[in-house]
């Protein structure tokens, strides 16, 4: 990928000012231990799987819970510094210990799960994802001068393994209880 040259006429404008400084964690976002250049807004949306079975023409439905699915998470990048944007291509084009943000296909490629730290996953307990698709860069719709990108990502997320018989391990015949309806032929009454 070609280096593309920052685009402000001062590219060095806000060289001094140290972005980090006045900003806190929820204003950037760390992938695999590397912290990503830019402005960072990130949004976590989780939820359940339900297969919804409505018969036609009838009132009410068939709800199956097929359990959690895997949190769409969306990363929006602001980039408004000449650094920020040379520092992004370098993550585009990989770093020499093999992060990219945009790994190139191979015959054995898959796509990579990254770590990641923001308050925003670590409260919705999401600990790595997959970048599934990018857009941009394009205009800044907030600030004048900036461009952003956007990072559709998805979280990495495998079944826990099941065994094979699918049997649990140490389990107990079932016992009555409260909640449950005996038959009472076969409840032995209280002495």
């Amino acid at each position: 990928m070609a280096f593309v040259p920052y685009w402000y006429p001062n590219p060095h404008q806000f060289d001094n000012v140290d972005y980090l400084d006045l900003s806190n964690p929820w204003d950037f976002v760390i992938l695999q231990g590397i912290l990503i250049p830019g402005l960072a807004k990130v949004r976590v949306s989780k939820g359940r799987k339900l297969d919804i079975k409505q018969p036609p023409g009838s009132h009410g439905a068939t709800i199956t819970d097929r359990g959690y699915k895997p949190a769409a998470v969306e990363i929006s990048l602001t980039i408004f510094t000449a650094r920020q944007w040379s520092d992004l291509q370098a993550l585009f084009n990989g770093l020499p210990n093999g992060f990219t943000l945009e790994p190139k296909p191979n015959n054995a490629y898959k796509a990579p799960a990254y770590p990641i730290d923001h308050p925003a996953t670590a409260m919705r307990q999401v600990a790595s994802i997959i970048i599934e698709d990018i857009e941009g860069p394009e205009p800044s719709s907030s600030i004048h001068g900036a461009v952003e990108f956007k990072f559709k990502c998805t979280q990495f997320f495998p079944p826990p393994k099941v065994n094979a018989t699918n049997t649990p391990e140490g389990t107990i015949a079932p016992q009555p209880n409260a909640l449950a309806p005996t038959d009472p032929a076969t409840t032995v009454p209280a002495p």
